[in-house]
């Protein structure tokens, strides 16, 4: 099909305006040129165990289209941001907004105040359904039944509905209670996505609405609710009970037919429930794999004629798994190397021109989901319950460089996309109210509640247990102006919070902070290299200006001359924060506690509940974040996870480096959770297990967690003399890599610092040649995506501004003599 629009309703807890006129809903469209839709009946079998069923969807130059009612608050908004909003291109230029005159547009044009959010040249969409038939059930053995019998079964259709015989096999309905799906095969749904060169406008309307989307479609509001029917409905009852009180004396013989009839279907329902096939309650399960390439993620905010363009994200992957079962879910969402382009417009001399372009650099970052599922006490026709929800978020080292306007302009845009995407003043009330408590009943009118204290018996979710926590291996960023700098250094940051942090406590927050240090550098503007003093003298880490000829940088770097004014070290700093219970809720953590265990006693996967009562399960910790549940297999980050050290880089603990684990452990960093022993990203360069996206945090003592970079000496550098640095065109002075064993040649070239640095170092214990390693033991060059040119900046400008405290040091002793 040629030119479509798919437009679909995502209204929160999926409302929908029916009326005629001045519809209040919000929507999403996908508009593209060309769509495809292929599938595979495999019909050539007569009662297969299994039907495999194969859907393939292919979509061309689709865009993803939002709008917003004239009700909603955002609109303006919105609307506003789509207008004057400066987008970068590709070729570092202002990029012109296409205004869709240039594709066909039916229904989403602009001018109907819908706005382009998300642009891709093509996507492809996989899905396998494995799923197993349940044919009608055949009549029982003749055997079993006589004659008679049997004329009655044939001539009960003909005779009235009380007197129908139900079949002479069935199942009880006790039975039908004590059945385990999880004792049949799952049917099996496999959905792959494939996203191809995408360009987003990144507005938190439109990823709000995404959110409501994917609810109405997979969540619990999966029917529509009509608003008007629903304050129709809102009304009745105080309808119904005038009309009962004045209702005419035919009425009741009315209602005693309506009687009559209900008791024959009572009695229906009776014998249909008696009924149990365990064919119509097996699990299903589900995998998902969403693969994206090549993202412009553009942060809008307002621009005025004067601002520069909008910040703008280059990211060369985004991967997300999913594995759906009956006891469990996991997910993660997996971001290859990223980087942030930001600049301004402030008025410069000609030597500090690249500051007007900052950046910043994520070396990896990784989100990965655990919710546990149980049974107990639900009938088979009820869903299960989710009673734990364990999040971890790994993140890699963030470094860059900002000046105060860029600084800005980000927190501007990051402010406009919370502002839309939380959007309290448009949001809707959910259409089954009250909620109901754990027992599956209204809270006023559970036994539990007590009125007299205002204590109403909490929910599944309320209570259901919690876990966060968020591991950073380092921040590193500079803040530059003209002639000076500000560093701002620490590593590794570990958060953890979970409800269950102890005793009398709702919630609480754990923090471990080994170390930080802020240093302030200071540019004089003299060299001593006898040339003028022309030269930069904020050209620091990542400069657009590092991509000129080494040599001549080299010059110009080591004649100028910087002075470390000052300089604040903390550490280490561990913070406890706890969230008191109110008093109507004193006694919640019990009701928790109790809750827990109930749901967890089948398969005992949290472990801090059952530390104490002598069973096999190891209990790590008092809580999941410190290792005491089963969280994707044996929770192994969490043991050591604030007690950071050296020998966690060689093990793969809390690092985001990219790591296989062997089968049977839990998966590594990057690791996939569908196919076993490959990446997420199993491509070239991350399928090469010889490479490293990752620099080793060294700088942490094993034992203490002391930073061994607060005295003398505290940063070296490994300096190969022996390798040839600018042997091809192009190449960076130090960029070029040498092996491990050249490095390890020749120990005395090691430089030692006269004053410590906050920059990650390698100890003794592992002595590289270079800050990143890019490249395999045989001297093989990888392919890398783009962010790769900002790391070799920062390792140039690291390794020139060693030579020039090196430099400054010979003079100041020459001096002195």
């Amino acid at each position: 099909m040629k030119e479509f629009e798919l437009i679909t309703l995502c209204n929160e807890y999926n409302w929908i305006d029916c009326s005629s006129q001045n519809q209040e809903n919000s929507h999403i469209a996908f508009c593209g040129d060309l769509f495809d839709l292929s599938f595979d009946l495999p019909f050539c079998d007569f009662l297969p165990s299994t039907v495999p069923l194969r859907f393939w969807i292919q979509g061309e130059s689709v865009d993803l289209v939002l709008y917003l009612p004239e009700i909603c608050t955002s609109r303006s908004i919105l609307l506003a941001l789509d207008e004057n909003a400066k987008l970068l291109g590709h070729d570092v230029n202002l990029r012109q907004r296409n205004d869709g005159s240039r594709k066909w547009r039916n229904v989403c044009q602009r001018s109907n105040g819908w706005v382009d959010c998300w642009s891709v040249p093509i996507v492809a969409l996989c899905i396998n359904y494995v799923y197993h038939p349940v044919p009608p059930l055949g009549p029982p053995p003749q055997a079993d039944i006589t004659t008679p019998e049997k004329e009655e079964i044939l001539l009960s259709p003909m005779r009235i509905p009380r007197c129908r015989k139900s079949p002479g096999i069935h199942w009880s309905q006790d039975g039908s209670q004590k059945f385990d799906p999880t004792t049949l095969p799952a049917d099996k749904v496999s959905l792959e996505l494939e996203i191809g060169p995408s360009v987003l406008l990144v507005y938190g309307a439109w990823l709000r609405k995404f959110m409501h989307l994917k609810e109405n479609i997979f969540g619990e509001d999966q029917v529509f609710t009509d608003m008007h029917q629903s304050r129709a409905a809102s009304s009745s009852p105080a309808g119904d009970t005038a009309a009962g009180a004045g209702a005419p004396a035919g009425a009741a013989d009315k209602g005693a037919d309506i009687s009559t009839s209900t008791g024959v279907a009572d009695e229906a329902d009776l014998l249909k429930q008696k009924e149990f096939d365990t064919r119509q309650y097996r699990p299903i399960e589900v995998a998902v794999s969403i693969t994206m390439h090549d993202i412009q993620a553009h942060l809008i905010k307002n621009c005025n004629e004067g601002d520069p363009p909008c910040p703008v994200i280059l990211l060369e992957r985004f991967g997300f798994e999913m594995k759906k079962g009956y006891r469990e879910t996991q997910l993660q969402l997996l971001l290859s190397p990223a980087i942030l382009l930001t600049s301004d417009k402030v008025t410069r001399p000609n030597k500090e021109n690249h500051l007007t372009q900052g950046h910043l650099m994520l070396s990896g970052f990784q989100v990965r989901g655990h919710a546990m599922f149980s049974d107990e006490g639900r009938t088979l026709d009820e869903e299960t319950l989710e009673y734990a929800w364990l999040v971890e978020i790994q993140v890699g080292k963030l470094s860059g460089k900002l000046t105060a306007p860029q600084l800005h302009h980000l927190v501007t845009s990051l402010e406009t996309f919370l502002l839309l995407a939380k959007d309290a003043e448009n949001n809707l009330r959910p259409p089954r109210l009250p909620k109901t408590c754990h027992h599956g009943v209204p809270p006023l009118q559970c036994s539990e509640s007590d009125p007299d204290t205002r204590y109403r018996c909490p929910s599944g979710d309320d209570i259901k247990y919690r876990m966060t926590r968020l591991a950073v291996d380092a921040v590193d960023l500079f803040l530059l102006e003209n002639g000076t700098a500000v560093q701002i250094w620490a590593s590794p940051i570990r958060i953890a919070t979970c409800n269950l942090h102890g005793h009398l406590v709702k919630s609480g927050v754990t923090g471990v902070l080994p170390a930080v240090q802020v240093r302030q550098f200071v540019a004089t503007g003299s060299n001593f290299n006898g040339g003028n003093a022309n030269h930069s003298n904020t050209n620091t880490t990542g400069s657009g200006r590092s991509q000129h000829n080494a040599s001549r940088m080299e010059g110009s770097l080591v004649g100028e001359l910087w002075l470390e004014v000052g300089s604040v070290s903390l550490g280490p700093l561990v913070v406890e924060a706890a969230m008191s219970l109110a008093t109507p809720e004193h006694n919640l953590h019990l009701v928790q506690h109790r809750y827990l265990r109930t749901h967890d006693e089948a398969h005992k996967r949290l472990w801090f509940l059952w530390s104490g009562e002598g069973t096999n399960i190891k209990a790590v910790g008092r809580c999941g974040c410190i290792g005491g549940c089963a969280f994707f297999g044996s929770n192994r980050n969490g043991a050591k996870f604030f007690k950071p050290s050296w020998q966690d880089f060689q093990d793969g603990v809390n690092m985001a480096a990219f790591r296989i684990h062997e089968t049977g452990q839990d998966p590594g960093f990057g690791q996939s959770i569908l196919h076993e022993g490959q990446l997420v990203f199993h491509t070239p360069p991350y399928g090469s297990q010889d490479v490293s996206l990752q620099e080793p945090i060294s700088g942490w003592d094993s034992n203490m967690g002391i930073p061994r970079g607060t005295g003398t000496g505290g940063l070296k550098v490994a300096v190969t003399n022996d390798c040839n640095l600018g042997e091809s065109p192009g190449t960076l002075a130090g960029e070029q890599s040498c092996s491990v064993a050249e490095t390890n040649k020749d120990s005395s070239s090691r430089i030692s610092t006269a004053s410590p640095s906050p920059v990650s170092c390698y100890s003794d214990k592992r002595a590289l040649g270079r800050r990143f390693s890019y490249t395999s033991a045989s001297n093989r060059f990888q392919s890398l995506p783009f962010p790769r040119r900002s790391i070799h900046q920062n390792h140039t400008i690291l390794y020139l501004w060693i030579l020039q405290k090196k430099t400054f040091a010979r003079k100041c002793n020459v001096l002195c003599q």
